[in-house]
């Protein structure tokens, strides 16, 4: 998870398995790559400013949403309800090819593929201890358990 505006990233990406937030088609050549995304290498080996940069890539870019990435205006961890939609977010990529999360960034839902909006509209307020939050959600909702949380 990342607030585009600060910069930072919530060590989720760290922690989590990488096909829940990442997919890697050939990890062979170096190149991780899922459909029209594409990463350097390893999220979980990349420094904090490299995938921010990324990220700031992706959303300058207007890159449709698509299997691979799915955008977020927020993150709700509170009630039930919000609680099941993370998970079912979370899970839906981890039942495939995995695939990108990233919250904080508002979609612009007119084309056939909704865009994120400008830079300068995307990020959101961090609340404390939310990347352990999100971790116990994913373990006391999906079954079975999400490898390597």
């Amino acid at each position: 998870m990342f607030d585009v505006n600060s910069t930072q990233l919530l060590p989720t990406h760290r922690r989590l398995a990488a096909p829940v937030s990442f997919s890697f088609d050939d990890p062979r050549s170096g190149d991780y790559a899922s459909g029209m995304l594409s990463l350097p290498r390893d999220p979980r080996a990349m420094l904090d400013d490299e995938l921010a940069a990324w990220v700031r890539d992706v959303i300058n870019r207007r890159t449709p949403e698509s299997e691979m990435l799915d955008y977020k205006h927020t993150v709700d961890v509170d009630g039930r309800r919000a609680r099941l939609e993370l998970a079912k977010d979370a899970s839906s990529f981890a039942n495939d090819r995995g695939g990108v999360l990233l919250y904080g960034v508002p979609e612009d839902d007119s084309g056939p593929a909704p865009v994120p909006l400008a830079l300068d509209q995307c990020g959101i307020s961090l609340a404390p201890n939310l990347a352990e939050t999100v971790e116990n959600i994913l373990v006391e909702t999906v079954d079975p358990p999400l490898p390597v949380l």
